[in-house]
């Protein structure tokens, strides 16, 4: 877990950094990629970090005043152009959105952050007026809600355990599945690739790109941006390369678990794989920009997100435990709550949802059994006996207390659910863990959003 006590970055190496980047706005806006940078290579990262250390080289003695001006911070996004200038003025408002938090730094510059970046905020979400698609304010956990020139969104409000301090807003996107192959791949030959790209047509040849940018474009103005798995449709360089290009490099601050389709080379395709599941573990982790079993990170100290992988296997590790265990005993110490991100959703062990309709389909099966079914249910206890999933699942359901929500991807649909909590002796008590699946941001060519706002 990310160190809690770490101080952000202090105004004045905000102000040196903004200055460093307007000095260098030019040699950035000369391209949108990197130059002789490969990112479909497992040295890209520092190839990456070299030629950017090359861009801003000489520019480290630059001088600025001690005071901290904010409106530099619309400058760089006004200025920036190209791909790499606009990641490098999305970063700076990422590391300013940290600082609005800590409440060790000085009050007014705090809050004059925050005035600057919410207003940088509304500018880039000016999607016009929105309209209702399923529900209603009135009932949130059943309402979607649709922007004329933007994303379809789902919100959810949840209290912290400290009050009087800054909303802070997570926004959560799943699903998507970049199916591409580059020249590497096809340098390459694997067959089974080969063969997936034969028969594998949706989305194919990067046509979920555009969409994945603009959801990518609303969730980058919030504090935390989360994408819940299937990022990569199937393991090829070519998805490698998009993933990192339009989303890992773009904001260094994401986080990301994987599901079931970034371990597979074979999707839809006729020709086995004879390379083993850790060997292709092994690539994810190579590129990945998180520990790809378990990745968790205090913000504004009051919640701990927890991004762990459930989707390569349907189980849970004894590490994935212990990690969790541990992170819910720190929170049950310091006053935070606790939210789980992963792929694929949980058994609610809840007997009243054996048949849960859908909020809206884009997956075109109706409802579904959450009571018996997905990970922790009757597969996992019955057939494969799987001690680790059983003692996780049991764990999460005895922490309804600190943990406040589950979000999910996987469906390709909208569901809510509630999974039932347990006492330390295995009996139902009368807390509930909301538990939101949300569908893939590839459909309606638009994007689908969590927007999670914790005050």
């Amino acid at each position: 877990m990310n160190d809690k006590n770490a101080m952000t970055i202090t105004p004045q190496e905000l102000a040196k950094l903004i200055e460093t980047i307007l000095q260098n706005l030019s040699k950035l806006n000369r391209f949108d990629e990197l130059p002789n940078v490969r990112y479909d290579s497992p040295e890209a990262r520092e190839a990456y970090q070299n030629a950017v250390n090359g861009i801003f080289e000489g520019a480290v003695s630059v001088s600025t005043e001690d005071s901290l001006d904010c409106s530099k911070i619309k400058r760089l996004f006004e200025e920036a152009r190209s791909d790499i200038a606009k990641a490098a003025a999305l970063n700076v408002y990422k590391k300013a959105r940290a600082m609005v938090h800590d409440t060790r730094l000085d009050s007014a510059v705090r809050e004059s952050l925050y005035t600057a970046l919410e207003e940088i905020k509304r500018e880039y979400r000016n999607y016009g007026a929105h309209h209702d698609v399923v529900g209603n304010s009135e009932n949130p956990n059943w309402w979607i809600y649709s922007y004329e020139n933007g994303p379809m969104v789902r919100e959810v409000a949840i209290k912290s355990k400290k009050m009087g301090m800054k909303p802070l807003e997570i926004v959560q996107f799943t699903d998507p599945h970049f199916n591409y192959c580059n020249e590497k791949d096809f340098a390459e030959a694997n067959l089974a690739l080969m063969s997936t790209h034969q028969h594998r047509w949706w989305l194919a040849n990067g046509a979920s790109v555009d969409v994945t940018r603009r959801s990518f474009d609303y969730a980058a103005m919030s504090d935390q941006t989360i994408v819940t798995g299937d990022i990569l449709d199937y393991l090829s360089y070519g998805a490698q390369e998009l993933t990192q290009k339009h989303l890992f490099w773009r904001d260094s601050s994401l986080l990301a678990a994987i599901g079931g389709h970034e371990v597979t080379r074979v999707m839809q395709g006729v020709v086995s794989d004879t390379t083993s599941k850790e060997s292709r573990l092994e690539i994810l982790k190579s590129f990945w920009c998180n520990d790809i079993f378990y990745e968790s990170k205090i913000l504004g100290d009051r919640v701990i997100v927890v991004v762990m992988d459930n989707g390569a296997s349907g189980t849970y590790s004894e590490d994935q435990f212990n990690r969790l265990k541990a992170d819910l005993e720190y929170a049950r110490q310091n006053d935070l709550i606790v939210l789980i991100f992963q792929h694929e959703p949980l058994c609610t062990a809840n007997p009243a949802e054996t048949d849960v309709p859908f909020l809206r389909p884009n997956d075109p099966h109706c409802s579904r059994n959450f009571f018996k079914d997905y990970v922790g249910g009757v597969w996992v206890r019955e057939r494969l006996k799987h001690e680790w999933s059983m003692r996780t699942h049991d764990m999460i359901r005895q922490s309804a207390d600190v943990i406040k929500g589950v979000f999910c991807g996987h469906q390709h649909s909208d569901f809510y659910t509630e999974i039932l909590g347990m006492d330390q002796n295995g009996e139902p008590n009368q807390m509930v863990i909301p538990q939101y699946i949300l569908t893939a941001t590839v459909y309606d060519d638009c994007g689908h959003m969590m927007k999670i706002t914790i005050d």
